[in-house]
């Protein structure tokens, strides 16, 4: 419908056009009578090519217009037409395979019989810490007597603890000097002997630094018969 619109308009400005160039013929090749008859005829002629002239323009106007429409009608046509790229799909993470799994846990039974031998090291206590849960009704109470330790016991409160996480049969320990007097793993294992929430079975690992006032303590407690 729009295209046939369109068609007429381009054909009504022809005929106009035509109209208004042989108005201007006819203007010119009219023989001139009478001064007074020529007056009268220049000012219908002047009207009605005023009138021709108003109408082409209006014409043209709506012609413009439907061109633009059509235009775009087309291009979202075109665009409606385009395929669709499909988003690309997430990349799934690898899972660990059988045999990294088996690998894990043939390296954490070499850990925890290490540590039952009394052969305790920091990466069996950092393979320890990945794979071994938390238990909270064992940990928690743990942590806050062992932070209620560095307080009460005057030969450890010159030493801040910066971490202390409990698992399920080990707990990990950072402290740092709040002066420059070095940490004495053997008081503090003294002073965990003298606690009556102390489980039974307690072996200690300490790790200090020689550049600074930086110790990592592992508390090795085998199993959880004793936990407080």
């Amino acid at each position: 419908m729009n295209k046939f619109m369109h068609w007429v308009y381009l054909i009504i400005i022809s005929v106009l056009l035509i109209l208004l160039w042989q108005s201007r013929m006819a203007e010119q090749e009219a023989p001139v009578v009478i001064e007074s008859e020529v007056v009268i005829e220049d000012g219908e002629a002047q009207r009605r090519i005023g009138f021709l002239e108003d109408l082409v323009a209006e014409l043209q106007a709506e012609n413009r217009s439907l061109t633009l429409m059509m235009t775009e009608r087309l291009e979202a046509q075109a665009a409606a037409r385009a395929p669709v790229e499909p988003k690309p799909e997430p990349t799934p993470e690898p899972e660990a395979t059988t045999a990294e799994t088996n690998n894990s846990e043939r390296a954490l039974e070499r850990a925890m019989r290490n540590a039952a031998e009394g052969f305790m090291s920091g990466d069996d206590f950092a393979l320890r810490a990945e794979h071994e849960p938390v238990d909270p009704d064992w940990a928690y109470p743990l942590e806050q007597n062992i932070q209620d330790l560095f307080i009460t016991d005057e030969s450890l409160r010159d030493f801040n603890i910066d971490s202390l996480t409990c698992y399920t049969s080990f707990c990990e320990l950072k402290v740092s000097s709040l002066s420059d007097a070095r940490f004495d793993s053997t008081a503090l294992h003294s002073s965990m002997r003298e606690q009556d929430w102390t489980p039974t079975y307690l072996r200690m690992m300490s790790l200090t630094s020689s550049e600074s006032n930086e110790a990592t303590v592992y508390f090795d407690f085998g199993s959880v018969d004793g936990q407080p």
